[in-house]
């Protein structure tokens, strides 16, 4: 009795080479799509780098900006409410920065 193989049986009769090579193509179809998708993430990434870096510097600038007013606000406070104190800081701060300025000047000189 002579066996006729059909293209079926053929099939059904897989090696481990050709199960190898169609487990390695598989897994190199999925490698390549992980692969385009970390490198959409990545260039999206990359997109939003600039508009975080401004959304950053907004929201710094904002911050200093509402803290010098309110350190603005404290000092006309604290002036209004002790200004002849406040005379005298002002006068001994810059009486002292005088006095550090003609040092470093006098040892730039030497």
């Amino acid at each position: 009795m002579t066996e006729l193989l059909t293209a079926k049986d053929t099939a059904d009769r897989t090696t481990p080479a050709s199960c190898a090579t169609s487990c390695a193509s598989n897994n190199a179809q999925d490698i390549k799509a992980t692969l385009n998708k970390m490198v959409d993430r990545v260039s999206d990434a990359l997109q939003d780098l600039p508009h975080t870096g401004t959304d950053m510097a907004t929201q710094a600038r904002q911050k200093l900006s509402q803290q010098t007013h309110h350190v603005s606000e404290v000092a006309q406070h604290y002036i209004q409410d002790k200004p002849f104190k406040s005379v005298m800081l002002a006068a001994g701060t810059g009486a002292a920065v005088a006095l550090a300025m003609d040092w470093w000047l006098r040892a730039r000189k030497h």
